[in-house]
Order: structure tokens, then C-alpha cells, then sequence
């Protein structure tokens, strides 16, 4: 795997870069609103444990790639880091709530069942995860028979004509 393959597999793990938006001095209070609800929904720490969490599976899938962790580790924080990408996730809220949609859900997140969820989320996700993977690993057979399939098809099929050049 390629260093180029390590920051999309991140990226796609995090599945929130979005480019950098032009920050503004004063945040409005819709803004202020979403960046609450990230802060009660301790984003930051998600955003740090993803970062350390895909790392450690790059470099146990790759380990030629273990000399250079701390490159990727800098790397990642100078552009993928909360700080970076703060207004980019409140954003991301802003486009799906209202500024009172915003308060209601943060309000949610301070109360001790969403304190429960918030620190519940990872181990459900990962433990999601696994279970879809344990769901493909039992029937890549039928996946291999399928591709295999696939293959032999084209390699039987003609080949279409093609039209004929123009001057």
C-alpha cells in the first residue's frame, strides 16, 4: 500500500474532509450553536482516535511503512486535525440542522444518557464494523466465484466492432 492509499484510506475513514472554508472573526451564533453540539459530542477526541486508530491499521497491514508513522502522524495533524477542521464538521451540521435543531441535540448530548452514548459510539461502531466484515469474510468464496465468473464472461465475449475512423 502506498503512502497516497494511507491518507485516502483516512480520509475515507473519517469520511468528513471537506476542503477549507474561509473562517470568518465573530462565528455567528448558528456556528456557535454547531460547534457546541461537536464539542458536547467530544468530536475532538473522535477525530483523534480515528487518526490513531487507521494509523495503527496501516502500519500492521503495511509494516514497511512503520519508520515512517511519525511523518504520517504530523502530516495528518497539520490537515486533518480538529483544529483544522472544527468549522468544516460544524458545518456539515449546519447543512442538515437548524440553529434550534443544533440546541436540542447539544442539550441531548449533556444529558447523562447522551454522555452514555457519546461514550458508547466507538466500541458500537467498531463492533459494527466487525460484524459487516465477519458478514463478507463467510461468503467471499461465493464473491471469488462471482469475480471468477465475471472474468471468464468477458474473456468469452466478443470483442464489440469498432466505428470506423473519420478523416
Amino acid at each position: 500500500m502506498t503512502f497516497r492509499s494511507v491518507g485516502a484510506c483516512i480520509v475515507l475513514a473519517t469520511g468528513l474532509h471537506l476542503g477549507a472554508y474561509a473562517q470568518t472573526p465573530e462565528p455567528s451564533s448558528y456556528m456557535k450553536a454547531a460547534t457546541a453540539l461537536l464539542e458536547a459530542m467530544n468530536t475532538e477526541k473522535t477525530v483523534d482516535d480515528v487518526i490513531d486508530l487507521t494509523l495503527k491499521a496501516q502500519i500492521e497491514a503495511n509494516p514497511q511503512i512503520a519508520p515512517f508513522e511519525g511523518v504520517m502522524r504530523d502530516f495528518l495533524g497539520k490537515y486533518m486535525s480538529w483544529d483544522v477542521l472544527r468549522d468544516d464538521y460544524a458545518k456539515l451540521y449546519m447543512e442538515s440542522f437548524t440553529e434550534p435543531e443544533l440546541k436540542e441535540l447539544t442539550k441531548f448530548y449533556k444529558t447523562p444518557v447522551g454522555r452514555k452514548l457519546v461514550g458508547a459510539l466507538p466500541q458500537i461502531m467498531r463492533k459494527g464494523a466487525e460484524l459487516g466484515q465477519n458478514a463478507v469474510a463467510s461468503h467471499i468464496d461465493e464473491l471469488r466465484e462471482k469475480i471468477t465468473k465475471k472474468l471468464e464472461e468477458s474473456e468469452t465475449a466478443p470483442e464489440p466492432e469498432k466505428a470506423p475512423e473519420t478523416p
